[in-house]
């Protein structure tokens, strides 16, 4: 089932950005917003780029979690 490596995926991605930049990036880029209503997500992708910060909007009751692709 596709669900399966959701969170190992989440694990990755937040020890990457508790890591922090690499030296001589820039940071400071664009806040990018994910509702979620349902059981959807608003936007269905998102492409984010270095110094970008995701905010989750929980718009339900229900748990959700987040899957990062490497496209």
């Amino acid at each position: 089932m596709r669900t399966r490596w959701i969170a190992p995926a989440l694990v990755g991605v937040a020890a990457a950005l508790a890591v922090g930049p690499p030296v001589g990036a820039e940071t400071g880029g664009a806040v990018r917003e994910v509702a979620m209503p349902g059981k959807a997500y608003v936007p269905h992708e998102l492409d984010v780029l270095l110094g970008d910060t995701v905010v989750w909007k929980n718009q339900d009751m229900g748990s959700h979690t987040v899957t990062a692709g490497d496209d």
